[in-house]
């Protein structure tokens, strides 16, 4: 990561419960992240969500647990990013994993459904007022050993992530930076919001733009949230034992399309893959 530190030009802003009025107005219409502190207050989830709890109100749910070598959760390079390589674990089992600390073969629950496949953990937390809840795409759950990396990518969707238990450390980059990054290709298994350079160890032969960079830092700690918007680059990091929950919801028009060749290769992907299955090429 050293590289990506030297690229780092500051931190992402962090403001204490604004109201709803101030987050739209200076961070949602103007498509800027912000940490958040002291929003959920009220989150039951904050002081009964530890190991033990988990372990028992997860028990014997079978769960999608992603594999890695390296503890870095790639997309699958032939299958694309929803079929990176997994196995199922029961909840118990897994939670017994992340008890014993990070080791290869690397394991991560991720983007899980949290209200259907979980809802005994519903009651727990709470809509936070900034998101729009009726635009509501999905609530998730995160659960990692640490040392866990989702590589640099960006989501179609305004994104609240939570931490619950442990830090998570990111590096955000603003769409603007999309020619530095490097995302893949629309006619291409991994949908063109990845990013190709691996930030740990970067070709910089392959990839020189990424020199020209400009990344912000952000840590997340217990209680603490992050709004990243639609189409903003992030890396994120599981520092030691970490849960997360995460609300995507739709972003504004205004924002979705406030770079236009984002959208045009999203749509250029997604008739591509239309295009192979209607042919037998999936």
């Amino acid at each position: 990561m050293k590289l990506v530190t030297k690229l780092i030009t500051g931190q992402v802003p962090t403001i204490d419960a604004p109201d709803l009025q101030t987050f739209q107005r200076e961070y949602a219409a103007k498509n800027q992240p912000v940490i958040l502190t002291g929003a959920i207050p009220t989150w039951e989830a904050l002081g009964k969500w530890d190991l033990p709890f988990l372990r028992t109100a997860l028990g014997k749910t079978p769960l999608r647990v992603y594999v890695s070598s390296d503890g870095a959760f790639r997309a699958h390079p032939e299958l694309g990013f929803h079929e990176s390589l997994w196995k199922t674990l029961t909840g118990a089992d897994y939670i017994d994993w992340v008890a014993n600390g990070p080791r290869p073969p690397h394991l991560l629950l991720q983007h899980q459904s949290l209200l259907t496949k979980f809802p005994q953990l519903g009651p727990d937390i709470r809509v936070p007022i900034y998101v729009d809840s009726a635009r509501v795409r999905d609530v998730n759950l995160w659960i990692g050993a640490g040392d866990n990396v989702t590589p640099l990518h960006c989501d179609q969707a305004d994104n609240l992530l939570i931490q619950i238990i442990g830090e998570k450390r990111l590096f955000l980059a603003s769409p603007a930076q999309r020619t530095n990054l490097y995302p893949f290709g629309p006619l291409n298994r991994i949908p063109p919001i990845t990013s190709r350079v691996n930030l740990g160890a970067p070709d910089l032969q392959q990839f020189p733009r990424l020199k020209k960079a400009k990344f912000f830092e952000a840590t997340l700690r217990p209680g603490e949230m992050i709004f990243l918007p639609v189409h903003w680059w992030h890396e994120v990091h599981g520092m030691g034992t970490n849960v997360s929950v995460n609300f995507w919801w739709e972003a504004s028009n205004r924002n979705v399309w406030r770079y236009p060749n984002y959208m045009l290769s999203i749509y250029a992907h997604n008739l591509w893959r239309v295009t192979r299955a209607r042919l037998g090429r999936a």
